[in-house]
């Protein structure tokens, strides 16, 4: 990390990546780190509030679909990294047009207002959703890499929102090219301590932990990606000169099938269980792993095993939440 930036700003810092990127940040750096949320998805835990805490770090609660929000936020100089979503699976069926909105507006407005003030760097995190319903249309070959096209299977299925508004940010930032430094980041399925339970594998644990043997999706397969290790690619990413105006997926190389996910996690947990296979959600995708060649070549990608990856998220599960 570039221990010459004057500012890092972090929107949607209380979520999961953007906290667990903004404390490497902190930890790495003398930079001054100005950190944004308004605490609809991420988390104001003892962890988040031990963090804004510190000397160099300011914290400010903002809207960041409100256009007024973004008045005198970003500097000449900044490295500005656009982490606001309202995701969640659950969430794409729950609040579909909650999640919509509050995705696709900072993914529009943030950009243009970081090229008005001339910032160093803009980072979009897009996603793997992007372009997921075109593996059962045969657009989409496995592993996938960054140029493929754009997919909504089906515009009635709202698993889709979330998908499009992370296509919308994309669209923004090539849109702006001539006057913004930007890089993209297309992640799939990264996981670790505090990340909710919005996800698979919080989704599995607390099942289990309840004696619920029930997995949707059970035969597909992801590819898991540690926190730290993401956190890690992402930093040195976007310290290099070749990144300008492109995009790079961030993700793991190993796919792995549900089930085996499954086991590893009753294995750490020292739970014997009967699996009980239940149907995806509609949408979902059989198979999902990036290729990450192209961001290979650029920086040296260490993967901590899935088996120490879970250890530690576990014990951070165990530690902080009660399942009773």
């Amino acid at each position: 990390m570039d221990h010459k930036v004057q500012r890092f700003v972090l929107l949607g810092a209380a979520g999961f990546i953007g906290f667990h990127l903004s404390k490497f940040i902190i930890e790495n750096t003398d930079s001054d780190v100005l950190l944004i949320d308004n605490f609809l998805r991420g988390q104001n835990d003892p962890e988040f509030v031990e963090l804004i805490g510190r000397d160099n770090v300011k914290f400010r609660n903002l809207d960041l679909t409100d256009v007024s929000a973004y008045e005198e936020l970003f500097e000449a100089g900044d490295i500005v990294f656009n982490l606001v979503a309202f995701n969640g699976t659950q969430n794409f069926y729950s609040f579909p047009y909650k999640v919509l909105y509050n995705s696709t507006i900072p993914g529009i407005i943030a950009p243009k207002k970081a090229a008005e003030a001339k910032v160093k760097k803009y980072v979009y995190f897009g996603s793997s959703e992007s372009y997921a319903g075109g593996y059962e249309l045969g657009l989409v070959g496995i592993p996938t890499p960054e140029d493929v096209p754009f997919v909504i299977s089906n515009p009635k299925n709202t698993r889709w929102t979330y998908a499009i508004s992370k296509q919308i940010g994309e669209v923004a930032c090539h849109a702006l090219a001539d006057q913004l430094d930007f890089t993209i980041l297309r992640i799939h399925n990264i996981y670790g301590p505090r990340m909710g339970f919005e996800h698979v594998i919080p989704d599995l644990l607390r099942n289990f932990i309840k004696g619920d043997g029930r997995v949707m999706g059970i035969e597909q397969t992801r590819a898991f990606l540690f926190i730290g290790d993401a956190v890690k690619v992402i930093s040195g990413i976007v310290d290099d000169e070749r990144s300008r105006g492109e995009t790079f997926n961030v993700g793991s190389k190993v796919e792995m099938k549900v089930e085996r996910l499954a086991n590893k996690i009753l294995e750490e947990l020292e739970i014997e269980l009967d699996l009980i296979p239940l149907q995806a959600p509609e949408g979902s995708v059989e198979r999902r792993s990036p290729d990450v060649t192209k961001i290979s070549k650029i920086i040296n990608q260490e993967e901590t095993s899935i088996e120490q990856g879970l250890k530690e998220t576990i014990n951070w599960y165990k530690m902080n939440i009660d399942f009773s």
